[in-house]
This record gives C-alpha cells, sequence and structure tokens, in this order.
C-alpha cells in the first residue's frame, strides 16, 4: 500500500470503527460507504468515493435531501473528475480542507520526550504517565501522560471547544473506545490543567494521530508538539512505525518539525442546511 493510500485507508477506518463500535446504521450508496445517517451525531459522513459523475452525484444528493445519508463528505481531492463544480449545484459546499501527512521512523531512536523517572515521582507507570522532559519546550510543572477514564469528560470537553465547533461529539461516542487497545487518549496538563489533547488509533500496522488540540490560551508553548511526540513515542513502544495524521493549515508547521510529510489533501463537503 504506497503512502497516500495509507493515509487515506486510516482516516476512513477510523470514522467507520468509531460509528461501528457505537452501533451507528451505515452502509455504501452508489459503492460510496457512509457511517450514520441524516439524523446521526459525529460521525456521520460520506467516506471517500472515486470518479464521481452526475448520475452518482443526483442519487447522493437525493439521498442527502432525504436523510438516509448524511450531509457531510469527506473526500480526497483529486483532479480526475468535476466533483466540485457537481456538488456545489446541488448545494453541496467545500466547508474545510485537510492536509494529510505522514511520518516513517526508520528505528526507534525518536525524539525521546518523556523523562520516566521524572514520571515515576508523579506515580505514574513510564511511557504511561511522564512529565516532559528538558529536551521538549515547555518545563517540569507540565505533566503528559495517557488520559484515565476518570479524565475522559475533560479530555472531550477541550476537543468540543477547540476543534468540534459545528459538530459536537457526544459522551457516549467516546465512552465506547475506553478501554479498547485500538484507541488511546493522551493529555497533557499544565499546571494541574489540561490544555493539549491528542488520540492516538492503531489499525493495520499503522497509528493515526486525531483530535490535536491545544486552548487557544494555552498556544505556542510548545504543549501540542509534547503531547503529539507522546503518543508517537506510545505507538513506537508499540512497535509501530508509520504514523499518519490530516492537519489543517494552522497544524502543519507543527508537525513538519516533527518531520512528517505531507502526501495529500481532502476536502470536507456539506450540504447547505442539513444537520
Amino acid at each position: 500500500m504506497d503512502l497516500r493510500k495509507e493515509t487515506t485507508v486510516n482516516l476512513y477506518h477510523f470514522y467507520g470503527e468509531i460509528a461501528s463500535m457505537a452501533g451507528a446504521r451505515g452502509g455504501e450508496i452508489c459503492g460510496i460507504p457512509y457511517t450514520g445517517d441524516g439524523s446521526a451525531g459525529w460521525p456521520a459522513y460520506l467516506l471517500g468515493g472515486a470518479a464521481v459523475d452526475r448520475e452518482t452525484m443526483d442519487q447522493v444528493a437525493k439521498a442527502i435531501v432525504e436523510g438516509s445519508v448524511p450531509p457531510f463528505w469527506i473526500r480526497e481531492c483529486g483532479d480526475e473528475d468535476d466533483f466540485e463544480a457537481l456538488a456545489q449545484a446541488k448545494g453541496i459546499r467545500p466547508i474545510n480542507r485537510w492536509t494529510g501527512m505522514q511520518l516513517v521512523v526508520p528505528d526507534a531512536g525518536f525524539v525521546a520526550n518523556i523523562d520516566t523517572s521524572e514520571a515515576k515521582r508523579h506515580g505514574g507507570a513510564a511511557g504511561n504517565n511522564a512529565a516532559v522532559s528538558h529536551h521538549s519546550a515547555v518545563s517540569h510543572s507540565t505533566v503528559v501522560r495517557q488520559v484515565a477514564p476518570e479524565a475522559l469528560p475533560d479530555w472531550l470537553e477541550l476537543v468540543n471547544t477547540e476543534v468540534m465547533t459545528s459538530m459536537k461529539i457526544g459522551w457516549s461516542r467516546i465512552a465506547s473506545l475506553a478501554g479498547s487497545d485500538k484507541f488511546h487518549f493522551f493529555g497533557l496538563w499544565h499546571q494541574e490543567t489540561l490544555v493539549s489533547t491528542a488520540l492516538l488509533y492503531l489499525d493495520q500496522g499503522i497509528a493515526g494521530l486525531y483530535f490535536i488540540a491545544t486552548r487557544s490560551s494555552a498556544r505556542g508553548k510548545g504543549f501540542g508538539y509534547a503531547v503529539v511526540s507522546a503518543a508517537i513515542d506510545y505507538g513506537l513502544s508499540q512497535g509501530i512505525s508509520k504514523f499518519v495524521l490530516h492537519s489543517t493549515p494552522m497544524g502543519i508547521p507543527l508537525y513538519r518539525k516533527l518531520g512528517f510529510v505531507a502526501n495529500a489533501t481532502y476536502g470536507i463537503y456539506w450540504m447547505l442546511g442539513k444537520r
């Protein structure tokens, strides 16, 4: 599987698996998979689809209006068809762009941002509950660790505030992932306040990074770099060497510093007026 396809497959599997674990209905329309329907909450998306012709767009748009498929569509951008022109003619507009990025670590010699001796002084196990070491831009008053179940509501509140501005994630969706060996939640606490988050999704030997967020009042201090580094370090400890993510324009400089390279572009589309 090539690098771009790996980035895309991880993204689609991420949403599909969460929807399945939450019991959300899914299916296909014109060969295009979807999670949830027009009445479902996050993650309800049409996912991908190869070259889309006018007939396919007509059928999908009709199903969106009827509420049988979601009004949101995530799709890798390409030059092979007239997708955006056909979509806009049906009131389906682009609302966001993500850049797919991948990091391939050739060995276990990635940046070791976790000081395990400091972790033990904070009462945690090495690699699971650790303070950021002096190699990072943040101080020893900052702790990054996997998120305990009782702290997940705080994790979700931060993600909903900073990332999910229009479609909030319900607690039941996150609760269904707790305890899974494929989903790992990370948080960074500064002076005992949660300020940064990340989620690591392990699938087919590849780790996807999702919900990377930092409170607006705490940005520019190295917290995002530290929490992502901790998640990568954990993935490496599990034998993972390939990491993917899907970034907004604001996050690209940070991920490039970590060694990620862009390999795809994704459009997020929405039929106006549909929720």
